[in-house]
């Protein structure tokens, strides 16, 4: 550049340097579990710090006990990674490790307090009739719920019942809610349509 000064008509000149800088980019954070936690009698739910972009990028998620390796499928919902197991969990410790997303693998460890327990009965808040002209007889439906209060196969529990002789007509499982049949039902009480 140069100046000129206008009383004195002297010249200044001067030379710059223009340095043009490369904007810096975030450095963006890696991943890490939060949190590996037993949701299920056969589930275990990864929390990760943030959402994973590109689900593809897993590689592999393995769950073991001790040495035992686990075999189990994953599915990968936003921070989430949900670990579902062939065969159910037991009392003890088991390891989590997700590869694929940072260099190094992911791992977490989880405890499981108990083996799968019977904690409750979800049982129908209504009672079906037998048929349309049988109802002095009916049906409750109830469920054997786990302490994830997933649907579990129970041993027949004891019912009673105070309209009536109620007892297990089929057993709860894991895939189905079993039947509690109510036989000797008074008339006055055997309305069809009734609930309560």
């Amino acid at each position: 550049m140069t100046f000129k000064n206008s009383k004195t008509k002297k010249t200044t000149s001067k030379k710059y340097r223009c340095v043009v800088k490369a904007e810096k980019k975030p450095v963006e954070e890696a991943y890490k579990i939060n949190s590996a936690t037993a949701t299920g009698v056969k589930t275990i739910t990864v929390e990760l710090n943030k959402a994973v972009a590109d689900a593809t990028k897993i590689t592999k998620v393995d769950v073991k006990k001790g040495t035992a390796a686990r075999e189990s499928k994953f599915t990968v919902d936003g921070s989430k990674i949900v670990i579902a197991m062939d065969a159910k969990l037991t009392a003890g410790a088991y390891s989590v490790t997700v590869e694929g997303l940072e260099a190094t693998a992911l791992t977490a460890d989880v405890t499981v307090e108990k083996d799968e327990t019977l904690t409750s009965f979800e049982i129908a808040d209504y009672i079906t009739a037998k048929s349309a002209t049988t109802s002095g007889v009916g049906y409750i439906k109830y469920a054997a719920l786990n302490q994830y209060g997933e649907k579990m196969m129970s041993s027949e529990p004891t019912v009673t019942c105070s309209f009536g002789q109620a007892k297990i007509d089929k057993a709860a499982t894991a895939t189905a809610e079993g039947r509690i049949v109510v036989e000797k039902i008074p008339a006055m009480l055997a309305i069809i349509g009734t609930k309560g």
